[in-house]
């Protein structure tokens, strides 16, 4: 079930994509936890957030170099798994208090904050050009 609809939001998001005349050139996901109910995906491996493993794979199949690049997300364990490789992070949404402690608390406080994917495109091409 849970790959069902992963499948079904990844088909949507591509299509979407594709009307603006845009792609994405890999995916990387991770159906693991560590108390997962359905046994083949319990664990805890090196692809689960805030492990780096997924973007490693990721620098491995394009030739990256992860220090010129940029994490994107909507979590802390985004923004641990960028710092784990020296990513420049991003995190989108609004952040409140708890988020500010959890912040300190991890040690994962994000280099930008912005609240769209828009503002983000146009931080990393400010950057880039």
């Amino acid at each position: 079930m849970m790959k069902s609809n992963f499948e079904k939001i990844r088909v949507k998001m591509n299509r979407e994509l594709e009307k603006a005349d845009a792609h994405i050139d890999a995916e990387y996901y991770c159906f693991h936890h560590p108390s997962a109910t359905r046994k083949e995906y319990r664990g805890n491996c090196d692809c689960r957030k805030p492990k780096p493993g997924l973007l490693l794979r990721a620098a491995k199949d394009f030739d990256l170099n992860l220090r010129e690049s940029f994490m994107v997300g909507d979590s802390l364990v985004d923004v641990e798994a960028g710092k784990a490789v020296g990513c420049a992070t991003f995190l989108i949404g609004p952040i409140r208090c708890e988020v500010c402690k959890l912040m300190e608390e991890k040690s994962a406080r994000p280099d930008v904050v912005l609240s769209s994917f828009l503002e983000v495109a146009r931080a990393i091409e400010e950057r880039v050009t």
